[in-house]
């Protein structure tokens, strides 16, 4: 439960600060959510969590074991864009 949660609020952060880094300057690099973020932040943040949500509860359910891994790296985003965005 520990790590699905984190996962979670790791993802909340991410969008945050992704926003945060895009109207500073810096470029989404994932082309679907560039698309989305083109659209409208609302449409980006809204893409974002669900399809989040529906695939982190999707591997809770049937890969448990994976749930730390993700967790690490989702962590490790937060991270940078803490060390890019002073």
């Amino acid at each position: 439960m520990f790590w699905l949660v984190t996962c979670h609020v790791c993802n909340f952060l991410d969008a945050v600060m992704t926003l945060n880094a895009v109207r500073r300057g810096a470029e989404e690099l994932n082309p679907f959510m560039a698309y989305a973020l083109e659209k409208s932040p609302g449409f980006f943040l809204l893409v974002k969590f669900l399809i989040f949500s529906y695939a982190i509860d999707f591997i809770a359910k049937r890969s448990p074991r994976l749930l730390p891994l993700i967790g690490a790296v989702f962590l490790s985003v937060v991270a940078w864009h803490t060390y890019i965005l002073p």
